[in-house]
Protein backbone atom coordinates (compact mmCIF):
# COMPACT_ATOMS: atom_id res chain seq x y z
CA UNK A 1 0.00 0.00 0.00
CA UNK A 2 1.50 3.29 -1.06
CA UNK A 3 0.22 6.72 -0.14
CA UNK A 4 1.02 9.62 -2.45
CA UNK A 5 -0.26 12.47 -0.29
CA UNK A 6 -0.66 13.12 3.40
CA UNK A 7 -4.25 12.83 4.57
CA UNK A 8 -5.65 15.82 6.40
CA UNK A 9 -9.08 16.00 7.98
CA UNK A 10 -11.95 13.55 7.83
CA UNK A 11 -15.10 12.98 5.85
CA UNK A 12 -18.27 11.23 6.92
CA UNK A 13 -21.03 9.73 4.80
CA UNK A 14 -24.61 8.81 5.55
CA UNK A 15 -24.38 6.08 2.93
CA UNK A 16 -21.90 3.18 3.10
CA UNK A 17 -21.90 2.87 -0.70
CA UNK A 18 -20.50 6.40 -0.98
CA UNK A 19 -17.72 5.53 1.46
CA UNK A 20 -16.94 2.39 -0.58
CA UNK A 21 -16.63 4.42 -3.77
CA UNK A 22 -14.21 6.82 -2.10
CA UNK A 23 -12.11 3.96 -0.70
CA UNK A 24 -12.09 2.28 -4.12
CA UNK A 25 -10.63 5.45 -5.65
CA UNK A 26 -7.88 5.64 -3.01
CA UNK A 27 -9.51 8.51 -1.15
CA UNK A 28 -8.93 7.09 2.33
CA UNK A 29 -9.84 4.34 4.74
CA UNK A 30 -13.45 3.32 5.27
CA UNK A 31 -15.13 1.13 7.86
CA UNK A 32 -17.65 -0.81 5.78
CA UNK A 33 -20.00 -3.72 6.39
CA UNK A 34 -19.03 -6.90 4.53
CA UNK A 35 -22.22 -6.92 2.46
CA UNK A 36 -21.18 -3.55 0.99
CA UNK A 37 -17.44 -4.18 0.53
CA UNK A 38 -17.38 -7.85 -0.50
CA UNK A 39 -17.35 -7.32 -4.26
CA UNK A 40 -14.59 -4.67 -4.17
CA UNK A 41 -12.58 -6.94 -1.84
CA UNK A 42 -13.07 -9.93 -4.15
CA UNK A 43 -11.90 -7.86 -7.16
CA UNK A 44 -8.88 -6.55 -5.23
CA UNK A 45 -10.01 -2.92 -5.50
CA UNK A 46 -9.77 -2.46 -1.73
CA UNK A 47 -7.84 -4.30 0.97
CA UNK A 48 -8.49 -4.97 4.62
CA UNK A 49 -6.31 -2.63 6.67
CA UNK A 50 -7.04 -4.13 10.10
CA UNK A 51 -8.10 -7.74 9.39
CA UNK A 52 -8.02 -8.76 13.07
CA UNK A 53 -10.46 -6.02 14.09
CA UNK A 54 -14.17 -6.41 13.55
CA UNK A 55 -17.47 -5.05 14.76
CA UNK A 56 -20.09 -7.23 16.39
CA UNK A 57 -22.27 -8.90 13.80
CA UNK A 58 -25.97 -8.20 13.59
CA UNK A 59 -28.46 -10.92 12.79
CA UNK A 60 -32.09 -10.57 11.73
CA UNK A 61 -34.74 -12.39 13.71
CA UNK A 62 -38.25 -13.41 12.78
CA UNK A 63 -40.54 -13.04 15.76
CA UNK A 64 -43.99 -14.55 15.64
CA UNK A 65 -46.34 -16.37 17.96
CA UNK A 66 -45.81 -20.12 17.98
CA UNK A 67 -49.50 -20.91 18.18
CA UNK A 68 -50.51 -18.57 15.34
CA UNK A 69 -50.95 -19.68 11.76
CA UNK A 70 -48.32 -18.32 9.34
CA UNK A 71 -49.54 -17.50 5.88
CA UNK A 72 -47.78 -19.26 3.02
CA UNK A 73 -46.34 -15.94 1.88
CA UNK A 74 -44.72 -15.27 5.27
CA UNK A 75 -43.44 -18.85 5.49
CA UNK A 76 -41.84 -18.52 2.03
CA UNK A 77 -40.21 -15.23 3.05
CA UNK A 78 -38.71 -16.84 6.16
CA UNK A 79 -37.48 -19.83 4.15
CA UNK A 80 -36.00 -17.58 1.45
CA UNK A 81 -34.19 -15.34 3.96
CA UNK A 82 -32.83 -18.37 5.84
CA UNK A 83 -31.60 -20.06 2.65
CA UNK A 84 -30.18 -16.87 1.13
CA UNK A 85 -28.40 -15.47 4.18
CA UNK A 86 -28.20 -18.38 6.66
CA UNK A 87 -25.16 -18.81 8.89
CA UNK A 88 -22.68 -17.64 6.25
CA UNK A 89 -24.12 -15.17 3.72
CA UNK A 90 -22.88 -15.12 0.12
CA UNK A 91 -20.82 -11.95 0.69
CA UNK A 92 -18.82 -13.63 3.47
CA UNK A 93 -18.11 -16.61 1.21
CA UNK A 94 -16.44 -14.38 -1.40
CA UNK A 95 -13.94 -12.78 1.00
Amino acid sequence: LQLDEAAVGSVSFKNSCSAEVQATFNRGIAMLPAFIAWSALARGEVVKVLPDCSLPSLSPYFVYSRNRYLTQRVRRLIDFMTDRFGDRPYWDQAI
